[in-house]
């Protein structure tokens, strides 16, 4: 896949030809071309607020994956408001990538959508308006009200709430990174504001190598007892 990544120096892709490339992958499949800046997404100088070298390697401990992790940091480093959502079964690394981004970046605020209620989000969002990165775990958890506000955010820049007939309002430059289960669950216009990556279920061979990483990093194992360990899980 490195033609696909040199398509994309300095930091310009079409995404068609992205697309063309990625469907010949068993991992992952971009299905979302109707992003309104999907030419223009690595076109633009780095945001000076994340340094490109200083994220190289914020996806390590995730096996596999190559292309997308150098997608995901070159949408964090873009000026463009790009926003990302990763689709797929549980198990598949999608919230390891929000973790990832969470644990690297500052600014940042992780939501668990499934265990926490949309209007908390929005609140802390009025308290922290310095926030540029928000990772929601299980978007499609959200209702449909906080989603035609993250939709409203993401189309205009500013966060609206109403509350007993006030309506509070804030200027916030933020982008979006989303997981989704069921992605039916989240409402088309959102989704169009979307850069929407399709990830399948990790193969045999990708489970055992993140065992026997796993099994080596933590508890010590050599590779051939983490490797029986895998074969036996």
């Amino acid at each position: 896949m490195n033609a696909l990544l040199d398509t994309m120096e300095p930091y310009f892709v079409n995404v068609n030809d992205l697309q063309c490339q990625y469907e010949r992958q068993q991992r992952i499949e971009p299905r979302v071309l109707n992003y309104k800046y999907q030419e223009q997404v690595f076109s633009s100088p780095q945001h000076s607020n994340f340094d490109r070298i200083r994220l190289e390697g914020i996806f390590d401990s995730i096996i596999g994956l190559s292309d997308l992790k150098e997608i995901l940091i070159r949408c964090l480093v873009t000026e463009e408001p790009t926003n990302v959502l990763l689709c797929g079964p549980p198990a598949s690394a999608k919230t390891l990538f929000l973790l990832a981004i969470h644990k690297e970046i500052t600014n940042g605020y992780f939501v668990d959508a499934a265990n926490s209620s949309g209007a908390g989000m929005i609140d802390y969002l009025f308290a922290h308006p310095e926030t540029q990165i928000l990772l929601i775990d299980e978007l499609d958890k959200l209702s449909k009200k906080d989603q035609t506000t993250l939709l409203n955010l993401l189309e205009t820049g500013i966060l609206t709430s109403t509350k007993v007939r006030k309506t509070a309002q804030q200027k916030m430059d933020i982008k979006v990174f989303a997981t989704s289960n069921d992605i039916e669950r989240i409402s088309k216009p959102l989704r169009s504001r979307l850069l929407e990556f399709h990830l399948n279920a990790y193969t045999y061979e990708e489970f055992s190598e993140i065992a026997v990483k796993l099994l080596a990093e933590r508890y010590g194992h050599d590779r051939d007892l983490s490797i029986t360990v895998a074969h036996a899980i």
